[in-house]
């Protein structure tokens, strides 16, 4: 099976998409906004304190950690033939720019 290429622009307007075919983005501003941060910050595990930290500063720890994983799922849901690239466990999360890496 042939990887789906990716494509992605950032600035201007934030779209993505696969073989040349337009992506859902994240309906909220904060879920397309951390998309944007991890493929900022691809291929490389960003701890879950770290992006709670940024997104969610003034929220005690328990509720940023429920309100990011609800935003990741806000991003899963939306990146349908692509979602692998996203890969979290309880402690990281990642965005991989391709699938080769």
């Amino acid at each position: 099976m042939t990887p789906l290429s990716l494509h992605i622009h950032l600035f201007g307007l934030f779209e993505l998409a696969g073989n040349g075919e337009p992506l859902s983005l994240p309906s909220s501003s904060r879920a397309r906004t951390l998309l944007a941060y991890l493929i900022l910050h691809h291929n490389r595990p960003i701890p879950r304190d770290r992006l709670t930290g940024i997104f969610w500063p003034d929220r005690p720890d328990a509720r940023a950690r429920r309100a990011l994983s609800h935003t990741l799922w806000q991003i899963r849901t939306a990146l349908g033939p692509v979602v692998a690239r996203l890969t979290t466990d309880e402690h990281v999360v990642s965005f991989t720019l391709s699938p080769d890496d």
